[in-house]
C-alpha cells in the first residue's frame, strides 16, 4: 500500500509541473492571438447608463473607457459586443469575445465557467418603486412607522408586483426576499423600464448604480419613483474572461489599479453619473 501512494505522489509531482506549463502556454497563445489579430473583442451590455449607453451613435460610460483603455494598454484596436446577459458565458466559451465589460457582478454560478477580475465598482441591490405606494409615515422629524429605504424593506408593503432581470444576480435574491410575491421576469434592461412605466410592475429591482443612472437621466423617474438603495448586501462588478485565463485577468487587474492609484476610475465614476 506505502508503494503504491509513493508511487501515485510521484506521477503527481510529474504531471501537475505539466499541466500547469500547458495552461501558461494556453494563456499565452490567448493574449498573442488578440495581438495578432490586433483588435480585443468586448462584449459590452447593450444599454447601462453610467457603465454604457449610447449617445447618438457614440458609446459612452466608464465601461467604454474601460475598453479602449485596456486595448491601449495591449497595444490593439478594440471590437465592441453588445449582447444579453445571458449570452456573455457562451461568448466567452466559444471564442466570440476576449472580455466581458458589461455590468457582471460575480456569483459562484457564473464562476464555474467564467474568470472574474479583481472588482473594479461595488453596488447594492436597489429598487425602483411608484412613489405612490410608499408609506406617507414622516410628520417633522417624527416617523410613525420605520421608513422604506432599502429593497429589504418593501417585504413590508404586502402586494407589490416587482420586476427582475432574468439570470441576473438579483432574480434568486428577489425570489428568496418575496415569497408569495407576483414576480416578473423581463430579458433587456429597456423592456423593464417599459414595464415599470406601463404600470406593469410596481419595482423596478436591479443595482443601485443602473438605476441611479436612469433617475438621473430621467426627469419623470425622479419625479414619480422613489429610488430605495444601500443595505447590508454588497455585489461587485467585475471583468470576465475564458474560464482559468489567468494571464489576462492578471493584465487587466494591473491596469484597473493603476487607474485606481491615479483617481482617474474616480474620475471617470464622477463624470459619467454626473457628480
Amino acid at each position: 500500500m506505502y508503494s503504491k501512494k509513493r508511487f501515485v505522489i510521484r506521477v503527481l509531482k510529474l504531471v501537475f509541473p505539466i499541466l500547469s506549463l500547458s495552461i501558461t502556454l494556453l494563456q499565452a497563445a490567448s493574449l498573442e492571438q488578440i495581438r495578432a489579430r490586433g483588435v480585443l473583442r468586448v462584449a459590452i451590455s447593450e444599454d447601462y447608463p453610467i457603465l454604457n449607453q449610447l449617445n447618438g451613435d457614440l458609446r459612452q460610460g466608464l465601461e467604454i473607457n474601460l475598453a479602449y483603455g485596456f486595448a491601449d494598454f495591449l497595444g490593439v484596436q478594440v471590437e465592441l459586443l453588445p449582447a444579453g446577459l445571458t449570452s456573455y458565458s457562451m461568448m466567452l466559451s466559444t471564442g466570440e469575445a476576449d472580455i466581458i465589460l458589461g455590468g457582471l457582478s460575480r456569483t459562484l454560478t457564473r464562476a464555474r465557467t467564467i474568470t472574474f477580475s479583481e472588482p473594479y465598482i461595488s453596488v447594492t441591490p436597489a429598487a425602483l418603486v411608484d412613489a405612490r405606494l410608499m408609506p406617507k409615515t414622516q410628520f417633522g422629524e417624527i416617523f410613525e412607522e420605520k421608513p422604506v429605504r432599502t429593497l429589504l424593506d418593501l417585504t413590508r408593503i404586502q402586494g407589490l408586483k416587482l420586476g427582475v432581470k432574468m439570470g441576473s444576480a438579483y432574480e434568486p435574491l428577489v425570489q428568496d426576499w418575496f415569497p408569495g410575491y407576483k414576480i416578473i421576469k423581463y430579458s433587456k434592461n429597456a423592456d423593464g423600464l417599459n414595464m415599470l412605466r406601463k404600470g406593469e410592475i410596481q419595482a423596478l429591482v436591479h443595482d443601485s448604480l443602473y438605476l441611479q443612472g436612469l433617475q438621473q437621466s430621467t426627469s419623470s423617474l425622479r419625479n414619480d419613483y422613489a429610488l430605495l438603495s444601500g443595505g447590508r448586501r454588497v455585489e461587485v462588478i467585475c471583468a470576465g474572461f475564458p474560464f482559468a485565463d489567468l494571464l489576462m485577468k492578471n493584465l487587466f487587474d494591473t491596469y484597473v489599479a493603476e487607474l485606481k492609484r491615479t483617481g482617474t476610475l474616480d474620475r471617470w465614476l464622477q463624470e459619467f453619473s454626473g457628480k
